[in-house]
């Protein structure tokens, strides 16, 4: 079934030219020089909006297949598998199913399928943690650039170089300030006025953001993602006492903090906080899987009732998501 999925998924994706951003993709991939050496592929990458990874890597496949659905179907099995491999190590095979339904039930509608670049990237990053976790800090920065070449996004991680996989008592207070500070920030500091005020320093892409019409509205604080983000960060602080003890949880439920706390900190400006806290959006059904098997108490039931829970969010994004349809082309 799980290898199914990995190979069928990125299939559907490849044949599909029925979703946001895909005709720029294509174009992308026809007007892409092969060879990568040359005086036209620098010019061309540096025309391009896309990152220098993403149009070196488009360049090597249309090297040996000239076909942009076989592009597309390559790049979403490689951005599947190296996420596959995030999961199978923080969570165990008989839950794996769980996982990577939550996935496909969400993520994988609004970022894998449509944003394959940011998909790409969160993958690398998912990855990354593997290496964090081991303490293996120079294996995780080059990851977090390697991501980052394929989009800008993936430096946002970099906060996370500072966690450490194991237990220290003095950081839970420090954490529960972070999420404090977060929260007031979001309500009484808008960042997007903020950083109008100092655009001039600014990238040009965060520029661009900031004049975004159709972003410029906040997120609300009934949003779904970020009222569940809130809640359950919340709900692991006030039993932080007992499920701190699993190394696993400790240090994914870190990872998951800087997510919340990027969402709530742009909260104001839709778009940069959907892209920044996303980027490790994938840590939560991990870290919820690993929280109920820690309970040891009626864990099918809960594992049911989380399956329903994310059935809900597949139906939300069928019938609300406008940016990806299916119609097969092959180019």
């Amino acid at each position: 079934m799980i290898l199914m999925s990995l190979l069928i998924f990125p299939i559907l994706i490849g044949i599909n030219s029925d979703r946001a951003d895909f005709g720029n993709y294509l174009l992308f991939f026809q007007n892409s020089p092969v060879s990568i050496f040359s005086v036209d592929f620098f010019e061309y990458a540096r025309e391009q909006h896309a990152e220098l990874g993403y149009n070196y890597f488009q360049a090597v496949i249309k090297f040996f297949v000239n076909s942009a659905t076989f592009f597309f179907i390559i790049f979403c099995f490689i951005s599947l598998f190296i996420r596959y491999r995030h999961y199978r190590y923080f969570i165990s095979l008989s839950d794996l199913a769980i996982v990577l339904f939550a996935f496909f039930a969400h993520e994988f509608i609004r970022k894998d399928a449509v944003q394959i670049r940011n998909g790409m990237a969160s993958s690398i990053i998912l990855f990354s943690l593997i290496f964090l976790f081991q303490n293996k800090r120079i294996k995780f920065l080059f990851l977090v650039f390697l991501a980052s070449s394929f989009h800008m996004v993936a430096l946002a991680a970099l906060p996370l170089f500072f966690v450490k996989s194991h237990k220290i008592f003095r950081h839970n207070s420090f954490l529960l300030y972070i999420f404090v500070f977060s929260l007031i920030a979001s309500v009484f500091f808008p960042v997007r006025k903020v950083l109008s005020m100092v655009s001039f320093v600014l990238p040009a892409d965060v520029n661009a953001y900031l004049n975004w019409t159709d972003y410029l509205v906040p997120m609300s604080f009934t949003n779904p993602i970020l009222l569940k983000q809130i809640i359950i960060t919340i709900y692991v602080f006030l039993k932080r006492k007992k499920l701190f003890g699993n190394t696993f949880i400790y240090f994914l439920f870190r990872v998951y903090l800087l997510s919340t706390c990027y969402y709530l900190v742009f909260r104001d400006f839709e778009i940069i906080s959907a892209r920044l806290g996303s980027l490790f959006y994938a840590v939560e059904v991990p870290l919820l899987i690993l929280i109920i098997n820690h309970s040891n108490r009626n864990t099918i039931i809960k594992k049911s009732l989380l399956c329903l829970f994310y059935f809900m969010f597949l139906l939300i994004n069928i019938f609300t998501y406008k940016f990806l349809g299916f119609e097969i082309n092959i180019y």
